[in-house]
């Protein structure tokens, strides 16, 4: 289902052609629903997010937010804040489910970081990156959001609202004001980052190769001190990153890169298989 909706978004028809069986034996052809991008959507390439057990897909273009139902292709609503000045305004990066599907991230070049409810759709809470947001994950429990940003941080915040300190509807965004320090890679722009589903690990990858595999703490906000391997290989950047579980129930690593290689690793070790 999630394929199918991925494959009709595009810009340039109301329905795509599928072959069907008329009575007597031939072919035809039935038009299957199709969303199409306005003129403002197509300025920027589309980001997707697939919610992860409704038939639903959060599509991103340029700063603008959309869920589209994918049983029909068409469009539930647009995302936007009740604070109109904490709405995104420059191009949406990342987007992020938690593992339940009960939350929704959103990052950007605006250094926004949004997170909302996909219950109602409604933005719960706003932080302030010190920079540019490069890659979002919630820890698999659902309880924080972590954020990287371009200069190699990698911050994260609690889910839960009364872990909030108390802020005026009208008090401004304060760069870096309520989020933790998890982890850093240097100065180095980190562009993806994923969380085995046990937990105990996360996993960054940075534009110089390298892919770092930490502890994950229990208390998040104390900071990942302890690396627990490095992936090495990739002879160019790292783009993408995702935990895969096997039929004996391992957890293995696989990334691709610059270099145009797709690599499986042993996280825990760095071991490449």
């Amino acid at each position: 289902r999630t394929y199918c909706a991925y494959s009709r978004i595009n810009s340039h028809s109301m329905g795509r052609r599928r072959k069907g069986k008329r009575p007597d034996g031939g072919e035809e052809r039935v038009a299957e629903p199709c969303y199409r991008l306005n003129d403002e959507e197509r300025e920027a390439a589309p980001l997707i997010a697939a919610h992860p057990s409704a038939p639903l897909l959060v599509l991103a273009s340029h700063a603008r937010l959309v869920v589209l139902d994918c049983r029909n292709a068409s469009k539930t609503c647009e995302l936007r804040d009740d604070q109109p000045v904490e709405n995104h305004t420059e191009c949406v990066r990342c987007l992020a489910f938690s593992k339940d599907g009960g939350f929704l991230a959103s990052a950007g070049d605006d250094k926004l970081v949004k997170l909302w409810d996909t219950a109602s759709w409604k933005c719960l809470r706003s932080w302030m990156s010190p920079k540019k947001v490069s890659a979002l994950a919630f820890t698999p429990d659902g309880r924080w959001l972590c954020f990287a940003n371009k200069f190699g941080e990698v911050l994260t915040v609690p889910c839960d609202a009364g872990a909030w300190p108390e802020r005026a509807p009208d008090q401004p965004l304060v760069p870096g004001e309520g989020a933790n320090l998890l982890l850093s890679h240097c100065c180095s722009i980190v562009t993806a980052m994923d969380m085995p589903p046990h937990g105990k690990l996360i996993v960054t990858a940075d534009r110089d190769e390298k892919v770092r595999v930490s502890h994950m703490p229990r208390d998040p906000a104390s900071g990942a001190h302890e690396i627990s391997a490095f992936c090495l290989g990739h002879r160019s950047f790292v783009t993408c990153l995702t935990s895969v579980v096997t039929g004996a129930g391992e957890t293995l690593l696989a990334t691709g890169g610059g270099d145009a290689t797709v690599r499986l690793w042993r996280p825990e070790t760095g071991t490449l298989l």
